[in-house]
């Protein structure tokens, strides 16, 4: 496993384009980007280089974020606005080459008719999957707790397994969070190894505040010896909110710095 660090949620003393050496500074090599679209891209990919990181992954546009949504797919009557946030992202592939972009499934109105909200999210999964395999890379879908984001369409991992099994396309992936799984309270190690088949990313924060590893009750020992034993080879983001300072939230790495190549 390697681990990346997401920008949009840790290094926020620093302003965003700064974040990118802070980063390589900390000894990680790959960066996370919830949303990159305020940034040009050639900005991004501008601070990547001098910095000496790469980014990894990022989400597509998700309607309108101000406003509460948290994504598009499942949304009826939104096709074509989808269809643009997917080009947008393609966009931002092309340039910066990561290894996934999440495509959230959102959030939709109460009075929804669930089986057209289903039928759209395999439709717009499979448009997705299409096009960002086009651009150079997978389609992730990841399911976000229904605490947190109330009334999201697919809040657990076993519903996205079904959606992305149901649309059929060889280039979508599950996105696995331990902390939405722990959040939805289940066991996010039983989790990891019932859904590892489908899983091309992961990402951890602890729960009780989505903060650093050691501020909850997610046994990290257990979660990282899980992920080595299963073989996994790809990458692993801290996408937590610090407690405090970033740099004084990093007191996880040295336990795991060896496992996932973390310069010292």
């Amino acid at each position: 496993m390697k681990f990346s660090i997401n920008i949009s949620t840790m290094f926020q003393e620093l302003d965003f384009l700064d974040r990118f050496k802070a980063v390589r500074d900390a000894g990680f090599k790959a960066v996370e980007i919830q949303f990159p679209y305020a940034t040009p891209v050639t900005e991004i990919a501008n601070a990547c280089e001098s910095a000496g990181v790469d980014v990894v992954l990022f989400n597509a546009p998700p309607g309108n974020f101000d406003a509460g949504e948290r994504g598009l797919a499942a949304l009826p009557g939104r096709e074509e606005e989808f269809q643009a946030a997917v080009r947008t992202a393609c966009d931002y592939v092309r340039v910066l080459k990561p290894v996934g972009v999440n495509i959230l499934a959102g959030i939709p109105d109460v009075d929804a008719d669930e089986k057209a909200c289903w039928a759209t999210l395999i439709n717009n999964l499979n448009y997705a999957a299409e096009e960002l395999q086009a651009a150079g890379t997978r389609a992730l879908v990841e399911p976000l707790n229904n605490l947190d984001v109330k009334g999201f369409f697919i809040p657990t991992s076993e519903l996205v397994v079904k959606a992305i099994t149901e649309a059929g396309h060889k280039n979508l992936a599950l996105q696995y969070d331990f902390y939405h799984a722990r959040m939805m309270e289940t066991d996010p190690i039983a989790e990891l190894e019932r859904w590892y088949d489908h899983i091309a990313h992961m990402q951890f924060a602890d729960n009780g505040g989505r903060h650093e590893p050691g501020t909850g009750d997610i046994d990290w020992q257990s979660v990282f010896t899980t992920i080595r034993k299963l073989g996994y080879s790809d990458w692993v983001g801290a996408e937590y909110i610090p407690s405090g300072a970033t740099t004084d939230s990093l007191d996880w790495v040295p336990t795991f710095s060896d496992w996932a190549g973390i310069k010292a």
